[in-house]
């Protein structure tokens, strides 16, 4: 009866040890986040369409997660201390990426913004037909 009793705990602490050794930690202590176009000009506004380039610099590894307005679009662990990553957006909204280092404090934060593309092409559209308007309404010089 006794050695059944010791056996009980036996798988319960090896799923603990192996779940320890499996998940590394990131070991960073502070970073920074930011974020470019593909042609690496800082910017934090995107078309719907566009590639978002993130780049991070840290003390340590880092895990790196990108949510947006359907919740978790990215998740990165066991990141280098510096790096970039090219992220293809999902959906319009806003994107907040975390940056987390030793054990799961948040070092940096970083937001962007997807907009469609729909409102440059509709003032454009009626930007152009308000000047052909006003130059067909405009008395011509004879």
């Amino acid at each position: 009866m006794l050695s059944k009793k010791i056996l009980l705990p036996l798988p319960i602490l090896l799923a603990l040890v192996s779940a320890t050794i499996l998940v590394s930690a990131a070991t960073a202590t502070y970073g920074t986040v930011w974020t470019t176009d593909t042609s690496d000009n800082v910017k934090i506004e995107f078309v719907a369409g566009e590639t978002v380039k993130i780049h991070w610099s840290a003390s340590g590894t880092v895990d790196i997660t990108v949510t947006g307005p359907a919740g978790v679009e990215l998740s990165q662990t066991d990141q280098p201390k510096s790096g970039t990553y090219n992220f293809l957006p999902k959906h319009v909204g806003i994107y907040v990426i975390d940056v987390t280092g030793a054990p799961a404090h948040l070092i940096a934060v970083g937001t962007f913004f997807v907009i469609p593309v729909v409102p440059y092409g509709s003032i454009a559209g009626i930007g152009a037909m308000l000047c052909a308007v006003i130059l067909i309404k405009r008395p011509r010089k004879t």
